[in-house]
Order: C-alpha cells, then sequence, then structure tokens
C-alpha cells in the first residue's frame, strides 16, 4: 500500500524531468503488480497539462530489496509535434464520444420501445466513463411502481444503490450522481460506480450527456403514451358516440356507457345510478342501480333490489371513498363518483370502482377530467334518451291521467285480438262513461273536475290485473280491456266490481264534501273483425246502459 512518509515523495529534477519516489508502509508486503499500475498512472500525468504521455522507468524498486520504488518520469518539450499530436490523439478520442452519442439519439430517435434505449444509455455510460456498473433509477411514475434500469450490477446491488440514490441521502464515495432531469418534470438520477473507488472528475459531464439523452428518451415516451391515451380515448368516445345514436332506450343508453367506461379508466367495476324517473323532486327520489359492468350475478341482482343512500354524493367535485353502498363485503376497495345532469339537475351518479390496488383510483387532473367527460357524455345521452322516451310517452299517453290514449288502447285490442285467435281465449271490452260529470266542471270547475278523473285513473288501474289495460280516450270516457275472461273474471262480474269502485265518494280540494260520481258501462265481448270494431260495440252498449237509467252496465248483442 503506498504511503508517504517522511521522505520527499517527488523531485524536480529538469524541466522534462520529475523523480518520484512511493513505497509500502510496514504491514504491507509489496507486489509488482503495484509497480505496473503505477507506471502506467505515471506516464499520464504529462497529458493533464496538454501534453504527450511522458516516458516512465522504475530505477528502484521495494520489491527488489530497495527502500522504495523510484520512477522516473520524463516528457518531451511543448513543441508543435507533440501539441499536434495530442490534439490529434484528443480529437479521435471526442469523435469516439461524439459517435457514441449519436449513435445513442439515433436509436433514441428510432426504437419506439423506450425501455431498449434505457437500457442502451445505462450500457453506454458505464462504458464511456469507465464505472464497474452504472443504474437509472427512476422515481415512482404510478403508485407503487420504481423503474430500475442497471448494467454491470446485480439485482440486490442495484436495488440497495437505487434506494441510496432515491432517498435523497449521501452517495457512497465511489459513486458518481447525475439528476436525470429535463424542462417537464424530474425523473430520477444516473448514477455509475467506480472500479476501485478511482474516478476522474472530468466524468461528470460525460454522464450528464447520457442523463440528458436519458430525460429526452422518457420526454418522448411520455408524450407518445399521453398521444396514445388521447387517441384511444377519442375512437372510445366516438365509437360510444356512433353506438348511442343507434341505441332507442334509456336502459341501453346507460348499458353501453357502463360499458365503455373500463376502456377509458383503469377500473374492475361500474355502476350507473339513476332517480326514479317520475317521482318528482330528486330529494323525495329513489337512486337505483340501472346498469352495471364487472358485478357477480349474485351481487348485481341485490344491488338493483336496494336504495342507494346518496347523503355522501356530492354533485360539486370528484371525490374518492363516497359511496358507502359498495363496501368491501362487495370486494370493491376503493371508488369514486361522478354526478349526471341533466337541465342543472342531478339524475343519477357514475361510479367508477377497484377490487384490488386501491391507489389505482387516486385522484389526478388526468382522472378526474376523464370522469367528468365519461359524465358529461352520458348526462347528454341519458338527457336524450329520456327525451325520447317522454315523447314516445306523451304520443301514446293521457297527459291528465297518464293512462294509454286511444292510439295505444286500439294497438293493445289489436294484439289482445291476434292472442285470442290463437288461443280462443275469451276477451271483452269495457266502455266506461262517468254520469253526471258535466255538473262537477259546470259548479265546481275543470280543476275539482281533473282531480276526479285522476283518481278515477287510479282506481279502475288498480282494480284490474297487470295483463289487462286500463286506458282513457278523453273526456270521462275511459275504456278496459281485459285480457282472457275466465268463470271469476267474467266481463259482467267486473263491470259490477268496477261500478262499485266507482260509488265510492271521491275527496277533493275546492269542493264543499265528498263527491259521488257514478257510472255507465257497456260490454262488448267476443272476437270482433278489429279492434275498432270490438270499441264501436262496447260504446253501443254503453248507450244501452244510459238509456236503463244510467249507474249500472250493458252487454252488446246483435
Amino acid at each position: 500500500m503506498a504511503a508517504c512518509g517522511e521522505k520527499p515523495m517527488s523531485v524536480d529534477m529538469g524541466p522534462n524531468e520529475w523523480t518520484i519516489r512511493e513505497w509500502f508502509v510496514d504491514g504491507f508486503e509489496p507486489y509488482a503488480e503495484f509497480c505496473e499500475f503505477a507506471t502506467g498512472l505515471l506516464a499520464v500525468i504529462p497529458m493533464v497539462f496538454g501534453l504527450p504521455a511522458g516516458d516512465v522507468s522504475e530505477e528502484e524498486c521495494q520489491c527488489k530489496g530497495d527502500p522504495a520504488c523510484l520512477f522516473r518520469l520524463s516528457w518531451q518539450s511543448d513543441d508543435e509535434a507533440s501539441r499536434i499530436e495530442f490534439l490529434e490523439m484528443r480529437t479521435r478520442l471526442l469523435e469516439t464520444r461524439l459517435s457514441q452519442v449519436h449513435d445513442m439519439i439515433e436509436d433514441l430517435a428510432t426504437n419506439e420501445r423506450y425501455e431498449d434505449v434505457l437500457r442502451g444509455i445505462v450500457g453506454s455510460s458505464q462504458r464511456a466513463v469507465g464505472a464497474g456498473g452504472a443504474l437509472l433509477a427512476l422515481e415512482a411514475r404510478t403508485a407503487g411502481c420504481r423503474s430500475i434500469y442497471a448494467h454491470g450490477l446485480t439485482e440486490a446491488e442495484a436495488d440497495s444503490l437505487a434506494e441510496d440514490v432515491l432517498s435523497g441521502g449521501n452517495p457512497r464515495q465511489e459513486v458518481c450522481t447525475v439528476e436525470v432531469v429535463s424542462a417537464r418534470r424530474r425523473y430520477g438520477v444516473l448514477a455509475v460506480e467506480g472500479q476501485g473507488g478511482v474516478f476522474a472528475p472530468h466524468l461528470e459531464g460525460a454522464l450528464t450527456t447520457y442523463a440528458r439523452l436519458a430525460a429526452a428518451t422518457l420526454d418522448s415516451a411520455d408524450a407518445l403514451e399521453s398521444a396514445r391515451r388521447e387517441a384511444n380515448t377519442a375512437n372510445v368516445l366516438l365509437a360510444l358516440s356512433s353506438s348511442l345514436a343507434e341505441v332507442e332506450t334509456t336502459d341501453e343508453v346507460v348499458l353501453r356507457v357502463a360499458q365503455a367506461v373500463p376502456a377509458l379508466i383503469d377500473c374492475d367495476r361500474v355502476a350507473l345510478l339513476l332517480y326514479d324517473i317520475d317521482r318528482g323532486d330528486p330529494s323525495d327520489r329513489s337512486l337505483r342501480l340501472m346498469a352495471s359492468s364487472g358485478y357477480p350475478d349474485d351481487v348485481v341482482s341485490v344491488l338493483r333490489s336496494t336504495p342507494f343512500d346518496t347523503s355522501r354524493c356530492s354533485d360539486a367535485v370528484v371525490q374518492k371513498g363516497m359511496v358507502s353502498k359498495f363496501p368491501s363485503d362487495f370486494g370493491t376497495v376503493a371508488s369514486i363518483i361522478a354526478p349526471i345532469h341533466s337541465a342543472d339537475c342531478v339524475i343519477g351518479y357514475m361510479v367508477v370502482g377497484v377490487t384490488r390496488d386501491p391507489e389505482r383510483l387516486d385522484i389526478t387532473p388526468h382522472l378526474a377530467d376523464r370522469m367528468k367527460g365519461l359524465a358529461a357524455q352520458a348526462s347528454i345521452s341519458i338527457s336524450n334518451a329520456l327525451l325520447v322516451d317522454q315523447i314516445r310517452h306523451q304520443a301514446v299517453h293521457d297527459p291528465l291521467t297518464g293512462l294509454p290514449n286511444r292510439s295505444l288502447l286500439l294497438d293493445r285490442a289489436e294484439q289482445m285480438l291476434a292472442r285470442a285467435r290463437r288461443s280462443h281465449t275469451p276477451v271483452a271490452a269495457l266502455f266506461i262513461d262517468l254520469d253526471g260529470f258535466k255538473d262537477i266542471n259546470d259548479t265546481l270547475g275543470h280543476s275539482v273536475g281533473d282531480q276526479v278523473l285522476k283518481e278515477v285513473a287510479v282506481r279502475l288501474a288498480a282494480a284490474m290485473r297487470a295483463s289487462d289495460s286500463v286506458g282513457r280516450l278523453g273526456g270521462d270516457e275511459f275504456v278496459v280491456l281485459v285480457d282472457g275472461c275466465t268463470d271469476a273474471t267474467t266481463p259482467e262480474v267486473i263491470a259490477g266490481r268496477l261500478l262499485s269502485i266507482l260509488r265510492v265518494p271521491f275527496e277533493t280540494e275546492g269542493a264543499a264534501g265528498p263527491l259521488t260520481v257514478g257510472a255507465s258501462i257497456g260490454i262488448a265481448a267476443g272476437l270482433r273483425p278489429s279492434a275498432a270494431d270490438l270499441l264501436r260495440d262496447a260504446d253501443v252498449a254503453l248507450y244501452r246502459a244510459k238509456s236503463q237509467g244510467k249507474d249500472c252496465f250493458a252487454v252488446f248483442g246483435p
């Protein structure tokens, strides 16, 4: 081991010559390999001053019994020839480094796999500075993930070194580090580990060049990934918009939206919750599952039958952990929610959940924008579907009572007659007209009359089976279609029951007391050539009932 003693280590012997004395301290055995190493190292000393390499001779050697190793270093004068030789050698060195950098840039420009480029940069940086090993340690780009690229190091050595350089502490003395940073962000650290702890300070400049190449590669990778992500988003949204243009019902719309969400957001489950449409103010309506993706069938059955508590749902921002009705019992470990609006009113919510790695739903500007964009797409599509549903409903339903109108009744009657012809099932139509209703309108006003009509519709609908149809033709005229009469449900029995129901007084606002309203009913039973014929015969029977004193029914006969 070379060390200084009391004797001088170097003596200036002239303008072009030095003698250098080195020796091993007591306790260390001299060895010939050190002399060879020292000879090579001393020869490059003149190059530090821009001169050609010197000539070194060993005049004394401690391995041969001398008290020390004496080296004589001589070099040429700073003449033009030696300067040219030095500059030519320096130029060749710079050309070699430039060629390496050029190759790395070309690889960066042509290789779409940025991981391969980064591995090449790490390997080149190791060779360029003559390091024992090189490491590129990147900060976590996604939650729970740290990227490490190493060359010349074992996996354990790479992990240990990465921990050191990323922790912000002082790296070991034999390690040289530079920041991998661009104008966009800091990515991590590029580090090289010297052989034997020897590092030339000027090598940091070369390492910085490779760190800049790594930063440029990562910038390009981020830009490419962002472009691909945006292109995928555009394609998915375009496909969603195209598919939504083809669907006709609200149920189909919410199902298409639920199926499209996983293509845009890294999630395992999607649920679309909508308020019941026809129940007034949102605060008085129940929120129910309308469409889902990723849930087991048995869980979907439970969720569809369970009203949801929306007390923790906010229509202002997208937040994490807001859905109390999607607990861990169903396997959801994290969820986020976005409101679905229609005409400045919240009509439902889009819920996105994961069953593993809850950090996947950490709120970032990118994730929040996607959630809001999907919710906006759902809002527009569902609002349009609801509008179409409303228009369709209004086209075939009475606006006052909500019962089927003449058009829908005729269609249902045609279907009923077609089924009766195939199955030979008895059917009937009951034509109902309220007795004395004109007097209510004339004396108490149309507001009271409308209340009576609504209550009549409720009573008639409640008295009939789900397979039967109740409709309003207009004014105080109602029709009941009986699909499949039995001995217990003959048209006459049904007419008698309806008359009893309508004799019960009506409680209305604006009247001094309960109102009593009777009714007359005409019955047409059996097959007819058309629905119009069936209703016509029931109408004829109605006039027979009216002529018999009202508050009764009559059956059509030829």
